[in-house]
């Protein structure tokens, strides 16, 4: 045989998928407790077979696989993101992460508009307790998708809560998967297999199932093991992190002949046998595309007003500000440097000017009952921890304008006010206003105290001191330069531990 007929030989994988048995039954899996409204709902999983399965190496084929054809293809991104960050740091994958899928998917698709929405870390070895859904989750080692035409057309519709977001709400919409090896050793074990959609049985392969997770129910599809000895599977070994494999959850597009992936995770019988644990991430998002013809979307119900509801909406509105368009994010910036900036932006977002939260047309009344629920559920303190949020994005990801401004810049105007004395007496107020906590006014430190309970929230308070929109520590118009360099001082003198002693100490007083 040739080099190449060797390498396919030893590339393909014979090994067992875990496929589902066709018995009738439209089975429910539960990753939460069953409430009262599920007791007549039969928790039983649905019967899974193994089937002796040939997995081919999909790099070895003799053109790449395109996404509309197979409903999968493999694409090269760096990600910025160390594999420590993917574990420990959520704020930096929402804000960075979510930022550079949704770029990747936009020059893979040519959506118009990608919004990312959730992601999940998996590894076998630091996974939480099976079938809970927990910060890392282990694999997924059974032969499913993630979604349906019913799922994917209520999560469509999930995200037509504004008059600026319903310009896409017609054309095509895709419910996409971007998974990523996070680790810098590449995928030795437990790869992803995908199926070509080309080669399933339809409609007879399909069986609808219901995942109940916290605070959602998702119809997604099993693959019924009938005709599985016609299924094409596929996998890439050896992935790297600087590859990420993208796969359809549901594409409404019904010309389409790849539509859906399924997919599963599968244990090489022929690997090392000291090969590390894969180390992954998933993405989820949903692309949009407007001038798509014919419209295969579904239609737009009227909104009907909820003060839960529209509450709901926006913190979550709120939450993800660093998504926001630079116009609302300059705003947000700039309204955020007066005292009062929390209430003046949570009564724009009560005025509803745009139609996003349902109050468009609301009485007085019923704004303010969505006006008490938000103090309830302490909005002040959602939107510092976002605003924080996106000031940190953004040292991390500068503006194409930023950049050419630093380079264009000449060295005599490099910032003079950025001295090590500046930074230095800056570091050193701020370190003192903490430890002199005790002495701060009582709902001073009732906030500290709150914050730094939360995740993240020590981070939120160093932010806040930043902002210094009294001028105590020295950084009052101080340049985006002078407060990062006054940030990273602080971070690297344990600030976090500082703080925490701080608050500690006003617990036992």
């Amino acid at each position: 045989p040739t080099h190449v007929e060797t390498h396919r030989a030893m590339a393909t994988v014979q090994c067992k998928l875990f496929y589902t048995k066709a018995d009738g039954v439209q089975h429910h899996t539960f990753l939460r407790p069953q409430t009262e409204a599920d007791e007549k709902i039969d928790p039983t999983p649905a019967p899974r077979v193994p089937v002796e399965t040939t997995i081919l190496d999909a790099r070895q084929c003799a053109s790449p696989f395109e996404l509309d054809e197979v409903s999968f293809t493999l694409v090269p991104q760096h990600t910025s993101l160390t594999t420590a960050e993917f574990y420990q740091d959520e704020s930096k994958i929402r804000l960075v992460y979510y930022k550079e899928i949704a770029e990747l998917l936009k020059r893979e698709t040519g959506a118009a508009h990608v919004v990312v929405f959730h992601h999940q870390v998996r590894n076998n070895v630091r996974a939480g307790a099976f079938g809970q859904e927990t910060p890392v989750q282990g694999y997924a080692g059974s032969v499913h998708s993630d979604a349906s035409p019913h799922s994917g057309r209520k999560l469509f519709l999930s995200m037509m809560n504004g008059d600026n977001i319903k310009q896409y709400g017609q054309g095509r919409f895709l419910y996409i998967n971007a998974w990523r090896n996070i680790s810098t050793t590449p995928i030795a074990n437990n790869h992803l297999a995908v199926c070509d959609e080309r080669s399933l049985v339809k409609p007879d392969d399909y069986l609808l199932s219901t995942l109940h997770g916290k605070e959602y129910d998702t119809v997604q599809y099993n693959l019924d093991s009938h005709h599985a000895s016609r299924h094409k599977w596929y996998y890439y070994p050896n992935m790297t992190k600087d590859e990420v494999l993208l796969f359809k959850q549901w594409d409404s597009d019904p010309e389409l002949s790849g539509r859906v992936c399924f997919h599963s995770s599968f244990e090489d019988p022929k690997a090392p046998r000291h090969a590390p644990p894969r180390e992954s991430i998933e993405c989820r998002a949903i692309c949009f595309f407007p001038d798509h013809k014919p419209n295969t979307c579904p239609p737009i119900p009227q909104q009907v007003y909820s003060p839960d509801g529209a509450a709901s909406k926006m913190l979550q509105a709120v939450q993800l500000i660093s998504g926001w368009p630079e116009s609302g994010k300059e705003w947000i910036h700039a309204v955020m440097q007066h005292q009062s900036g929390p209430t003046i932006i949570m009564e724009a977002l009560l005025n509803d000017e745009d139609g996003h939260f349902g109050l468009k047309n609301a009485s007085d009344a019923d704004r303010d009952k969505v006006r008490q629920l938000l103090v309830q559920r302490d909005f002040q303190m959602v939107l510092k921890q976002a605003y924080a949020g996106m000031i940190a994005a953004e040292d991390v990801l500068p503006t194409e304008h930023d950049s050419a401004e630093t380079a264009a810049r000449p060295a005599s105007e490099d910032h003079p006010a950025v001295s090590a004395t500046n930074v230095d007496a800056s570091v050193h107020k701020i370190l003192a206003a903490i430890q002199t906590l005790q002495f701060w006014p009582q709902d001073a430190q009732r906030w500290v105290r709150t914050s730094t309970a939360r995740e993240g929230g020590a981070l939120l308070v160093l932010e806040v001191l930043l902002m210094d929109k009294d001028g105590h520590v020295g950084l009052q118009g101080a340049s985006k330069e002078r407060v990062a360099a006054v940030r990273k001082d602080l971070l690297e003198r344990n600030f976090e531990s500082t703080l925490k002693n701080a608050v500690a100490m006003l617990s036992i007083e």
